[in-house]
């Protein structure tokens, strides 16, 4: 099995079809499926290391694939979309296909509360951080909120108020060759 072969379920054609765009040019092997029905035959296919489901795939559906393509492959990794925000749907697939142990990781946690962004290092790196916010009219607000060279230990970064008020934004943490995305509310 290739770990860095992921399938995308959706309903949202476009949203796919740039997502798998992304991933492809990050060296990520995708395919897609719009039908929830034809994605129920993980054998015939197999070998992902990561299934994701779009909002749009209902509970139910999740679920029955979830039980089909763990009996095929038990390692495999569901990711449950946050938003069809390619950046941040990218960020979640490269923290999603991450096998490496967490003991030798650089970050040792990372954590979202009350409008500050907590993140704990192992050793010194570059980190970066980026809220993504959505507004009007289908458009999302990206504010780079931290981007420096760090030494080991914990660092701290403010979001914005409404970016900490909202209950639809997100934050993408990058350290070294880590990732990790996460749900600001």
């Amino acid at each position: 099995m290739d770990s860095r072969r992921v399938l995308l379920i959706g309903r949202r054609a476009s949203v796919l079809t740039r997502l798998a765009e992304a991933l492809t040019a990050k060296g990520i092997e995708t395919e897609q499926c719009q039908d929830v029905a034809g994605a129920d035959v993980p054998s015939a296919r197999g070998g992902y290391g990561v299934v994701a489901f779009g909002r749009s795939v209902k509970a139910a559906d999740r679920e029955r694939l979830r039980k089909e393509f763990a009996q095929t492959d038990p390692d495999v990794v569901f990711v449950d979309g946050y938003a069809p925000i390619v950046p941040l749907l990218v960020a979640q697939f490269e923290q999603a296909l991450d096998r490496r142990p967490l003991g030798r990781r650089v970050i040792v946690d990372a954590a979202v509360r009350g409008g500050i962004v907590d993140v704990e290092l192992r050793s010194p790196c570059r980190l970066r951080i980026v809220s993504y916010r959505p507004v009007a009219f289908h458009r999302m607000q990206v504010r780079t909120v931290f981007d420096q060279d760090v030494v080991t230990g914990a660092h701290s970064a403010a979001l914005g108020a409404r970016t900490a008020r909202s209950h639809n934004a997100f934050v993408v943490i990058r350290a070294a060759e880590e990732t990790i995305a996460l749900p600001v509310g």
